[in-house]
């Protein structure tokens, strides 16, 4: 299994000064100390060895914040870009997240974009599957000893802390387990910490994965802080949560023909975002400024960064008796350190109305600009995060709930035109374009196609989320992906009954000794 090799990573304490941010991240599983002493008469060894539970039981709260800590530092590998002797292959953003929807384009063949060549062997697939459960055995660790131990650890003033920690593990498992049941419908459900080598992963039921981080989430909720203090800035917080959740309940309803129950309870969940805070920012480029981060708009942001001293940039932040790199990678937007670039497809820049100063601001003489113009690169990587969710798809979200459950169709209207305004207000003087939608309309289907267009123009090169939207539409019956124009400058041989879904990592299948059942077709 791929979590296998995490006994083996002994603890150290990373620290990355990211602005006001100062993190500390333990990469953690088995935590092994030497201890060497010498007594007045004769030399004598001692051996001092730490466990998981003496860790977790002795240390105090501040063992389970490295820990939960130690999930956020997994997040950022998937937006590495490796180089040098320890390359491994692009992961999520770089290859996974952007490359398989109709709005980016590459200048050389990506399996991603092409499709046809994208087989269980792809380096990036297995790359990414490996770390997304890495983090999930991080946090199981912590649940399990948390609740082996907590009630002993967790006392006096740090009583409150418990649930603070619980939601946060919560939150990053459910995080990662969306993600792979999107990508693979019925991933191994592992709820419990590895501890044998003998453990063999084997499918869940279709829909179960996604069910459970959607359980996960509404569990973690009602435990996570509103806000975090300057120290700790970027962390997960309610409004974090409470968007995921949106989002994981939009996208059950949409494939399940809009099941009313579900739009319902994902807009009770986007509603309760709007009592704490949250909201657009004036300037729809201040969403993307490396200087100017975790801001009002921002749910939830990957945070990129790099330790003052003793920061090995060169290799993943995992690897032995290092401090590895903490930042992130735009470089394939601008070409920087890479001949592989990824550019905006003919569909993306027809999408966006002439006068839309959003369009200037996404892209610039065939390359995307977002994360880029206001970036802040620290050779050979990149401190500016990732915005994962920002109140826009919130408002966007909300307005497809509403729209969809038969809710009022105005109101849905009015949510477009906030992002509108704010669009043609991102510039001085103001343009005069989009224009506000006619908040009269009231055919379901052109309203809908209005929030669709909004979506591309708004959220393009941001996450994997235009992908993911077009797997709910099509099993919704919106689109047909089937003869899918995916606006490519390279040749694409999709097939709709395959690639709707990534392959299981072929050496997993191998290693489950026949649980592990291959997605179809691969």
């Amino acid at each position: 299994m791929v979590v296998r090799n995490e006994f083996n990573i002994l603890r150290k304490i990373l620290i990355m000064k990211k602005y006001n941010l100062l993190k500390q991240v333990l990469t953690l599983v088995f935590t092994v100390f030497i201890v060497l002493g010498c007594s007045d008469k004769d030399l004598e060894v001692s051996f001092a060895r730490q466990t998981t539970d003496s860790f977790f039981s002795e240390e105090g709260a501040v063992s389970y914040d490295k820990a939960v800590i130690g999930g956020y530092a997994k997040l950022t590998q998937f937006y590495k870009h490796y180089t040098g002797v320890n390359a491994t292959p692009p992961t999520y953003l770089q290859a996974i997240g952007l490359m398989r929807d109709d709005l980016l384009t590459s200048n050389q063949p990506d399996p991603y974009e092409v499709f046809g060549s994208l087989n269980a062997t792809d380096a990036s697939n297995s790359t990414y599957y490996r770390l997304a459960y890495q983090l999930i055995n991080r946090m199981n660790l912590v649940l399990g000893k948390m609740a082996e131990f907590g009630d002993e650890v967790f006392v006096g003033d740090e009583a409150p802390l418990k649930n603070t920690y619980e939601g946060e593990a919560r939150f990053l498992r459910a995080y990662m387990y969306f993600h792979l049941a999107l990508n693979y419908d019925t991933p191994p459900l592992i709820k419990e910490s590895i501890t044998s080598l003998d453990f063999l992963p084997s499918n869940s039921a279709s829909g179960e994965v996604l069910d459970f981080a959607i359980s996960e989430l509404t569990a973690a909720i009602p435990l996570m802080p509103e806000s975090w203090s300057d120290a700790n800035i970027g962390r997960a917080t309610k409004g974090s949560a409470l968007g995921v959740l949106g989002k994981a309940l939009l996208h059950r309803a949409t494939i399940n023909n809009y099941n009313v129950a579900d739009l319902t309870a994902a807009m009770d969940a986007l509603n309760q975002i709007e009592g704490l805070g949250y909201s657009l920012l004036p300037n729809f480029e201040d969403n993307f400024d490396g200087e100017n981060e975790n801001t009002a708009e921002s749910l939830f942001e990957i945070q990129f960064g790099q330790n003052e001293i003793q920061n090995n940039i060169w290799v993943p932040i995992d690897d032995f008796g290092v401090i590895g790199d903490l930042g992130g990678y735009w470089g394939f937007f601008d070409g920087f350190f890479t001949t592989r670039m990824m550019v905006p497809s003919a569909k993306l820049q027809a999408a966006f109305e002439d006068g839309d100063p959003r369009k200037d601001m996404t892209f610039r003489e065939g390359q995307i600009k977002k994360y880029i113009d206001k970036n802040v690169r620290i050779f050979p990587t990149d401190m500016n995060n990732a915005r994962v969710i920002r109140y826009a798809d919130v408002l966007l979200m909300k307005a497809e709930a509403t729209l969809m459950s038969g809710g009022d169709k105005g109101q849905a209207i009015t949510m477009l035109n906030m992002i509108r305004e704010r669009a043609r207000n991102s510039v001085d003087p103001a343009s005069t374009v989009p224009a506000d939608r006619d908040i009269m309309e009231a055919d379901e289907n052109t309203i809908l196609q209005w929030i669709m267009d909004e979506r591309v123009v708004e959220l393009a090169a941001e996450e994997s989320w235009r992908w993911y939207d077009l797997i709910r539409w099509n099993k919704a019956g919106k689109i047909d992906i089937s003869s899918w124009d995916f606006s490519s400058d390279q040749t694409i041989n999709f097939d709709a009954g395959k690639h709707l879904l990534l392959p299981f990592p072929s050496s997993e299948v191998s290693l489950s000794n026949g649980g592990l059942v291959q997605n179809p077709s691969y």
